[in-house]
């Protein structure tokens, strides 16, 4: 996300609109939201590679956007966890310092941390290496 982007976003969270003002800023701040999650789409189709975790079997190693490992845990429902498709295991951070306690998070089939309104801080999936 660029630095105009970013003011973009701190800029909505702010709504001292009043009356009739209100009613127009709202609908305004719901297209420039939406133009931004279609922007945020099409940039994660073209930069991060494809990745189909249902190939996946427990203990594969996974690679995160932001350098962190993570390992394939299984298929979702799995325990409590039945919000995305798969339950993976935080291992350790980009600079090698372990996650204590349990850790777990869910994916996609194609890795993404959320199916909607993706950030490129998200810990999505880019690389798969069987165990």
């Amino acid at each position: 996300m660029n630095r105009q982007e970013q003011i973009l976003r701190e800029s909505l969270k702010v709504d001292n609109a009043v009356g009739f003002g209100k009613f127009f800023w709202n609908k305004y701040k719901k297209l420039l939201i939406e133009c931004m999650d279609k922007y945020a789409k099409e940039y994660y189709k073209k930069q991060l590679p494809r990745i189909d975790l249902s190939t996946c079997e427990e203990g594969d190693l996974l690679i995160s956007s932001q350098g962190a490992k993570l390992t394939y845990i299984a298929p979702t429902p799995y325990g409590g966890m039945t919000y995305l498709d798969h339950v993976v295991k935080y291992i350790e951070d980009v600079n090698g310092k372990k996650f204590t306690g349990e850790c777990l998070g869910t994916r996609t089939n194609d890795g993404f941390a959320f199916s909607h309104n993706r950030l490129p801080t998200d810990h999505d999936i880019v690389a798969v290496i069987k165990q």
